[in-house]
């Protein structure tokens, strides 16, 4: 799902964050994309687009103006509980390109590797911004395996 926002006194959408359906009903993101601190409003969520710049393809809009609900430990300072449930107006007609994603719902962690999507930043600094789909791939952090690439960064202690 792609989020898009306006500027305060502005019209024109800004294809900015992602999310996941994860019902008929439902869209899950990052409690950072529906609190932005940024004055930007979210304001419609698009699903079923692999380009946001084409309307050619089988994706449908709706507007989501207020209609989220934000993890209540969600702490902007630090981003812990940086989770959100957008409630969409009406239900979607679910297909074979639309679906709602798994939710891993076990205890113990699976092992990677896994694959991600979603629009979003494409440089370091977040300036530039794909339109098209992308994918990566990432792996599981064991809990209590040091990791030599993250060894000297900052930790989150509470979870994130």
């Amino acid at each position: 799902a792609a989020l898009g926002y306006v500027q305060s006194g502005m019209s024109k959408i800004t294809w900015y964050c992602t999310g996941s359906l994860i019902s008929d009903l439902y869209v899950m993101t990052a409690a950072h994309c529906v609190r932005t601190r940024t004055g930007k409003k979210l304001v419609r969520v698009r699903l079923g687009s692999i380009d946001l710049n084409s309307r050619s393809d089988d994706s449908e809009e709706f507007q989501v103006e207020d209609s989220f609900v934000v993890h209540p430990g969600y702490s902007t300072i630090r981003s812990y509980n940086d989770i959100a449930l957008i409630r969409l107006p009406r239900k979607v007609k679910l297909n074979e390109r639309l679906f709602p994603a798994c939710l891993y719902t076990r205890e113990d962690l699976p092992r990677g590797p896994f694959t991600i999507a979603g629009w979003g930043a494409t440089d370091k600094d977040g300036l530039m911004m794909s339109t098209e789909l992308r994918k990566a791939m990432i792996h599981t952090l064991v809990p209590g395996l040091l990791q030599p690439d993250l060894s000297n960064r900052p930790q989150t202690p509470d979870g994130t």
